[in-house]
């Protein structure tokens, strides 16, 4: 048990470690944390977390310019945190437009922004509607 607490103690951590690297425009690093976080993650079955280190891997995939690897990360994060019924799939969804819209196809974000448009509206989630506005 507190080897279990211990890892999702360390996922965490890398996580948000991942996250404020992202958010200062170190990219590569952001990607070391988020790996680290994911195979923590995932080692202790944590499926909201796997999601949630998905969505910063996807993000700075985005950000590095490979489109590709971000639509198949943001795609792998929505189904995490789907089945953790975790509100976050919004925003992995409005990435997935995003990306759509950039790679050409906008068949898909249409639908993506269909769908995280009728998540907001059922859960009351201003950025979601805020976003269909803007995509």
């Amino acid at each position: 048990m507190a080897a279990a607490t211990a890892r999702g103690s360390r996922a965490s951590a890398l996580l948000t470690g991942g996250q404020l690297l992202l958010l200062g425009g170190d990219f590569g690093d952001a990607e070391s944390h988020g790996r680290a976080a994911l195979e923590e993650f995932r080692a202790t079955g944590d499926t909201r977390g796997t999601g949630l280190v998905l969505q910063v891997l996807g993000n700075a995939a985005l950000q590095a310019g490979d489109l590709v690897q971000a639509r198949a990360l943001h795609a792998e994060a929505v189904l995490h945190l789907r089945d953790a019924d975790s509100p976050g799939v919004i925003r992995s969804l409005v990435q997935l437009a995003l990306v759509a819209c950039e790679l050409g196809d906008t068949g898909s974000a249409r639908t993506t922004i269909a769908e995280f448009e009728a998540l907001g509206l059922a859960r009351g989630d201003s950025y979601a509607l805020a976003a269909g506005l803007y995509e």
